[in-house]
């Protein structure tokens, strides 16, 4: 009976860790952390460039405006005001800033839609770590299977998550229509291009759900 309890006592220390265990679990905190810090970064530039393109915008126009006015000192002021108010409108540079905005304010709406659903980047299902953005963002580009960076178990995207993802691809087909809205329709394709792209590229990993199973196998009903 003492034996077993020895058997027993010894079975239940804990176990140290191995140096190659420790090592690999403070790679993963620091990989963790530099990620996150990486996301912040990443997030300040958005902002600091959005802002940076509304300061130049509107500068441009309120000069833009003033030489109009300028032109238009003979004229009656409500032929003036209407006069400045339709360049205004005409003006690709305003055209662009509401692009940028629109798409932004999208975006922040969908994402905080994700997190009210406690929706996040992808928990592998063997190991439980949650990947880092620019994995998922890599993975959810593939079709079929995908591998684990951390425990290199393969595993397979949902079906629900493909239907989600491929929902961003909505806006791609209307790049043959709104750029002809812009005067510069070369101006106009880029800015819509870039907007179909950040919402692509900043929402596809969280909607990535993963499975351990094949979901071809799966039926259909």
């Amino acid at each position: 009976m003492s034996q077993f309890k020895k058997d027993l006592l010894r079975e239940l220390q804990p176990m140290s860790l191995s140096a190659e265990k420790k090592q690999l679990i403070a790679t993963k905190s620091k990989a963790k952390v530099h990620n996150q810090k990486r996301r912040v970064n990443w997030q300040y530039r958005i902002v600091l460039a959005t802002f940076t393109v509304f300061a130049l915008g509107f500068g441009y126009l309120l000069r833009q405006q003033g030489d109009s006015a300028n032109s238009l000192q003979g004229a009656s002021p409500d032929e003036a005001l209407t006069t400045i108010n339709w360049s205004i409108l005409d003006n690709d540079i305003l055209k662009t800033i509401l692009f940028f905005s629109f798409f932004i304010v999208l975006r922040f709406l969908l994402k905080r839609g994700l997190r009210k659903r406690g929706k996040g980047l992808p928990v592998c299902v063997e190991c439980g770590e949650e990947w880092s953005y620019r994995e998922a963002l890599k993975q959810s580009m593939k079709n079929g299977g995908t591998t684990c960076p951390y425990c290199t178990k393969k595993q397979y995207r949902t079906k629900k998550s493909v239907k989600k993802t491929a929902m961003l691809n909505f806006f791609i087909p209307f790049i043959t229509l709104v750029p002809h809205l812009f005067t510069n329709i070369l101006l106009g394709i880029v800015v819509y291009a870039i907007c179909a792209a950040y919402m692509l590229f900043s929402l596809s990993p969280y909607y990535m759900e993963l499975q351990e199973d094949d979901p071809i196998n799966e039926p259909f009903w």
